[in-house]
């Protein structure tokens, strides 16, 4: 058994003694970092002066508890990744051992079960339902508010052109700006909420996003526009990565997929009621166009309170951050890195092709959203900018019934698929987008562009066809998106921030391109084109389903990734421990459970010691990864590399428990 730090041995002392030493918290660190010894049954296991191991009991300490009754009596904490654990706390009134509760790791509070041990999926009850409904409705409509920003000016762009005394064309490249710094700046605020967690992210960039947006009302040229929409959208993006982070950090994989597609749904409804909105202010209000950046100010002043007062933090402990600050004595530590090295992820394949395929998909319904208004106020000749902007209500029911559909469809054919191979399957999760991505996509978006081409059916008729292909959007992007997720549980927000990053690179060439493309070929082509695009990254689906899973394990395997979900392990020894991480179970050791990292760069004196974790205090063993860090070096202490932020990983009960990183 590897010896871990724990506390002063004293061979004389017995649990039941009635002395105890009264020590500062800063005395007990000094305390407990000489020797090693580890807990079980009671025992502590001292390494003497004579080289060999001894039992001895571990000595209860008397701290002072400030802000509370007074005193209280510990026993001597165990340091995890530089974060103090305690190891058992006595009832202030009984003196009986405290059995059952919570676990601290790194300052995180981990519910642990009263009589079972933590399990993988454990890690997914600290919360319960209706509080994790309370996580989904803050986090999709603090997403509902960037892509507002994106597409609020569309119905009022001639309006702003006029103000600002510039041409459209101008103003309309700021969407295309916009959309552009929506894709990069995840690339920002995934890292950070890996490191810092995901609430701390939230509550620095909503901030952002609500200055951003009193900028742009308050603009008089077209140089402060473009700057404070940069700022608007650098705001606005963090939801866009880290949301998806939060709500993969809370659901089971098979419950995943309805909390998705009312995520998404959200996320989506944003372009499609922005519209609405931009048309009633530009027309309504004495601010005009202005009106509508003090209302998504407001909006985000509102998301900021929700996340301050009621949002938990959702990402997975221990927080690297948490570490850090405990090794270095510090409040708060920096994190520095490079944000250009989550786009490596496209080194996985199935990462590869699900990003483009879902950025395909967005590119097809932007060529119809991005030009509606311009299309059908020449088309149609309307004028009133509010009637222009409700053109956009059909697209935005389509999203609603998407994800009311697509999220539980998906759920099931996972399921389905479970009991069919005995084990789940990352990839199953995408044949529910087969039928929306091959058929009626593509047929949707065709039918509504010779539909304006030739004008047929009047204003309704493309108008009812443009709630299908919003529809299928949502078929096709909820799955890909937990597909994502779920193939990369330690990296998921690093994960969507890629995605996005290529998304939104192919929806602001859509924004520029489609209204030039359309003047020469038509509608009706141009429509054609955008269908057989969306048929042709359907391919990559059907490629995905069948050599993913080959695509995953040799990249995992490739790049040192250890990242697998424990219940898509096959059976019976059917992939070598190359391949797989085993799961702990009859007749293995406890100590073969999956390491903390397997990072080349770490030093010879890094320890990993492998022992379940309970709140029992007849089996309380502690998997950490240690460092030996001699006093007086705190400030050599290395930052944790990228890949150890976004791969965070802690062994409960010789189970792992996956940071959302």
């Amino acid at each position: 058994m590897t010896p871990i730090p724990l506390g002063e041995s004293r061979h004389s002392s017995s649990p039941n003694s009635s002395s105890s030493t009264l020590m500062s918290v800063s005395e007990i660190r000094e305390k407990t970092a000489s020797k090693t010894v580890s807990v079980a049954d009671n025992d502590a296991l001292v390494a003497g002066d004579d080289g060999q191991d001894h039992f001895n009991p571990p000595v209860p300490i008397t701290t002072l508890d400030e802000g509370a009754r007074g005193m209280r009596t510990v026993f001597p904490p165990v340091p995890l990744g530089g974060s103090m654990i305690p190891v058992d706390v006595e009832d202030e009134e009984t003196g009986s051992p405290a059995g059952d509760g919570d676990v601290k790791l790194g300052g995180t509070d981990v519910e642990a079960g009263p009589s079972s041990p933590a399990s993988e999926m454990d890690i997914f009850d600290r919360f319960t339902p209706r509080k994790k409904k309370i996580i989904v409705g803050i986090v999709s409509f603090c997403a509902f508010i960037a892509p507002i920003c994106s597409s609020i000016f569309l119905p009022s762009i001639p309006q702003i052109a006029e103000q600002l005394h510039s041409s459209s064309s101008t103003i309309a490249y700021t969407v295309a700006i916009f959309i552009v710094v929506l894709g990069i700046s995840p690339l920002i605020w995934s890292p950070l909420s890996g490191f810092y967690g995901r609430r701390f992210v939230y509550l620095i960039s909503l901030p952002i996003l609500v200055a951003a947006s009193f900028g742009v009302a308050r603009s008089q040229s077209v140089g402060v526009l473009i700057g404070t929409r940069v700022l608007q959208a650098i705001g606005g993006s963090c939801v866009l990565a880290v949301g998806a982070g939060s709500i993969g950090d809370i659901y089971k994989p098979t419950e995943r997929g309805s909390a998705m597609g009312w995520y998404y749904s959200g996320a989506l409804m944003g372009p499609t009621f922005a519209p609405v909105l931009g048309g009633l202010f530009s027309e309504y209000t004495r601010d005009t166009w202005r009106s509508a950046q003090y209302f998504i100010g407001a909006a985000g002043a509102t998301a900021f309170l929700l996340v301050a007062f009621i949002l938990p933090e959702t990402a997975h402990p221990p927080l690297p951050h948490d570490r850090m600050k405990a090794a270095k004595g510090k409040r708060f530590v920096f994190y520095r890195f490079n944000p250009f090295t989550s786009l490596g992820l496209f080194r996985w394949m199935n990462v590869c092709a699900m990003s483009l395929s879902s950025a395909a998909v967005l590119l097809a319904i932007y060529t119809v959203l991005v030009p509606m208004s311009t299309l059908f106020k020449d088309r149609y000749h309307i004028s009133n900018l509010a009637i222009l902007g409700c053109l956009y209500l059909p697209s935005g029911l389509g999203n609603l019934l998407g994800a009311r559909i697509a999220g539980p469809m998906a759920d099931r054919t996972v399921k389905k698929y479970i009991k069919k191979r005995g084990y789940r399957r990352v990839e199953d999760r995408l044949r529910s987008a087969v039928p929306w991505g091959m058929f009626l996509l593509p047929a949707s978006l065709i039918t509504y562009g010779w539909l304006v081409h030739f004008g047929a059916g009047g204003i309704a008729a493309p108008l009812a066809v443009s709630v299908l292909p919003s529809m299928a959007l949502m078929g096709v992007l909820t799955p890909q998106n937990t597909y994502l997720i779920d193939s990369m549980p330690t990296r998921s927000a690093e994960v969507i921030a890629v995605n996005n990053f290529l998304r939104y690179m192919f929806s602001a060439g859509a924004s520029a391109w489609v209204l030039p493309m359309a003047s020469r070929i038509g509608w009706g082509w141009t429509m054609t084109v955008s269908g057989f695009i969306v048929l042709a990254s359907s391919g990559l689906v059907l490629a995905t389903l069948k050599w993913g899973d080959q695509w995953r394990e040799s990249a995992n395997e490739k790049y040192h990734y250890e990242g697998t979900p424990a219940d898509c392990r096959r059976p019976d020894g059917a992939l070598s421990a190359t391949e797989v991480i085993e799961k702990p179970g009859p007749g293995m050791p406890a100590d073969k459970s999956t390491p903390l990292s397997n990072d080349s760069d770490h030093g010879e004196d890094e320890e990993v010691g492998h022992l379940p974790l309970s709140t029992n205090r007849r089996s309380q063993q502690v998997t950490a990864t240690q460092r030996s860090v001699p006093r007086g070096t705190v400030s050599d202490i290395q930052m944790p590399p990228m890949h150890e932020v976004l791969s965070r990983t802690v062994s409960l009960s010789g189970a792992s428990a996956h940071g959302g990183g």
